[in-house]
């Protein structure tokens, strides 16, 4: 790993704990997109480094490397379709340590994302997109952010 590796990894960390911190749903969001770029910039170094296949191979076979290909998969649908309720919603409502009430941000199923973006939508020739839409619905839609935040976290490493 690299000195920028360790670097990145400690500013996804930043956010994550800015994120659980967060006083309102719109600082949960900002924090939340700011973690999902730092995440997709250290899976895409291991992508690179480990080689693709070896990466793909690797993610495949651990829990916390399905759920970060599943963020991978919604940060891009992020990034290019702003204006669609696509990203978390905030979910169920819990009392924090100085009982105001706050929310936890819970990833949308694809059912919810009425029109469904072209990139979550199965295809016949791209098998990888498939099997990140499928890490999407089966580990991360319906979970709470910081939990599949936290989840792939673990896979990159100490």
């Amino acid at each position: 790993m690299t000195d920028l590796f360790a670097e990145v990894l400690e500013d996804l960390d930043d956010a994550w704990m800015r994120l659980v911190r967060a006083p309102s749903e719109r600082l949960q969001h900002r924090a939340m997109r700011e973690a999902l770029g730092h995440l997709y910039s250290l899976r895409e170094y291991l992508r690179e480094s480990e080689g693709a296949q070896n990466y793909y191979r690797r993610a495949a076979a651990d829990p916390d490397g399905v759920v970060l290909e599943g963020l991978a998969l919604i940060r891009g649908v992020l990034v290019h379709d702003l204006v669609r309720p696509i990203g978390p919603v905030l979910g169920d409502i819990v009392a924090d340590i100085v009982t105001e009430m706050v929310g936890t941000l819970v990833w949308r199923t694809r059912d919810e994302m009425r029109p469904l973006p072209v990139k979550l939508t199965e295809s016949a020739t791209n098998p990888d997109r498939n099997a990140r839409i499928k890490a999407y619905d089966d580990h991360v839609a319906g979970r709470a952010v910081v939990d599949t935040l936290n989840d792939a976290r673990r896979f990159l490493g100490p």
